[in-house]
């Protein structure tokens, strides 16, 4: 009856959607766009101290916890209130890329800029569960892929991109 109700037919149900391959391949395809875009040329702007105090808020927290390493987070009880209201998850990433690959521009921006781009395929899904169709998923997706607040979020290193 809820079926008849909703308007939901079984074929369209969520096992069988889940044996299309096609819904892989648009999930793919649109976090590899997502990616080729917020990471595009992500390291080629420097970092500045002027440019906001969100960013080299975040690049000194997690400089400093990449120095201590191992596993130490006594960076986190002295950083505490420069964190207020932020999770640390995101800082603590971010020393985690300084370690692996230094201190730059790339790496404080890297893991917003991925975190951005595995929330396009995310609201495709959520999308898809809405819509019954496949093409009305995959337009909300590119809009909101090519949404400037997202685009730009995705590529700075401010906190709210990945919120």
């Amino acid at each position: 009856m809820n079926r008849q109700i909703l308007g939901r037919d079984p074929s369209n149900s969520q096992l069988s959607r889940s044996r299309d391959g096609w819904e892989w391949v648009w999930k793919l395809g649109l976090f590899l766009a997502a990616l080729l875009l917020f990471g595009l040329n992500l390291g080629s702007i420097p970092l500045r101290e002027g440019e906001t105090e969100a960013i080299a808020r975040l690049a000194s927290v997690a400089w400093d916890a990449a120095r201590e390493g191992d596993g130490q987070l006594q960076w986190l009880a002295r950083e505490g209130a420069t964190l207020k209201g932020y999770s640390p998850l995101i800082h603590g990433g971010v020393a985690v890329l300084y370690g692996g690959f230094g201190k730059n521009a790339w790496t404080t921006r890297t893991l917003g800029a991925l975190l951005a781009a595995v929330s396009v395929p995310l609201l495709y899904s959520l999308a898809r569960e809405v819509f019954p169709n496949r093409a009305p998923a995959g337009f909300a997706a590119s809009i909101y892929l090519l949404f400037w607040p997202v685009v730009r979020q995705g590529r700075l290193a401010m906190l709210d991109g990945p919120l």
